[in-house]
């Protein structure tokens, strides 16, 4: 809806006097490190409001339907299986690389036909190019002038007509 000049400076005036009338107090944000109880727990948090990422699910089965069943796939940063267990239904072949112990464990019990690799993507070397690589919630451990080098490093291990699908962001919860 477009507003005229004069109802546009009505709002700004309105939303300035609600504005002085409500402080807005911001709670400092607590960092962790990624292999800490700590993170663990604030993580789970996060992806147990996140839903089912339905639409999240149905888009990855869409481009990982394009690739043939024999294919080689890669799930940069798996955590506990999520979406590594996506591409065990489309792939013979995946491996899952995963830094946190912890979470390889749930990993090993959600995706037993998953290759397993303790690493991150710029330590670890794939026993094979794939042709399918998933990049998910990787980048929240990662500065952002890294991210172009870090997907550089990813798509190092893609064959010739391979593709890297990166979700640095859901825009289902805002993260």
């Amino acid at each position: 809806m477009k507003l005229g000049r004069g109802k546009q400076e009505l709002l700004k005036v309105h939303f300035c006097a609600l504005s002085r009338k409500q402080e807005w107090t911001v709670r400092p944000v607590k960092r962790f490190h990624w292999d800490s109880a700590e993170y663990a727990e604030a993580f789970a948090t996060l992806v147990r409001c996140a839903g089912e990422r339905v639409y999240e699910r149905q888009i990855l089965g869409e481009l990982f339907a394009a690739y043939p069943a024999e294919s080689h796939a890669v799930d940069w940063g798996a955590g506990g299986g999520d979406l590594t267990s996506l591409l065990v239904e489309h792939f013979q072949h995946v491996y899952a690389v995963e830094p946190h112990p912890g979470m390889r464990a749930v990993l090993a019990t959600r995706c037993p036909r998953a290759q397993l690799l303790d690493g991150t993507i710029m330590s670890t070397v794939l026993p094979t190019k794939v042709e399918v690589g998933l990049i998910s919630h990787v980048f929240y451990h990662v500065p952002d002038h890294k991210w172009g080098a870090y997907t550089m490093r990813a798509a190092h291990h893609l064959t010739e007509n391979g593709g890297t699908d990166c979700h640095p962001q859901n825009r289902g919860y805002g993260v």
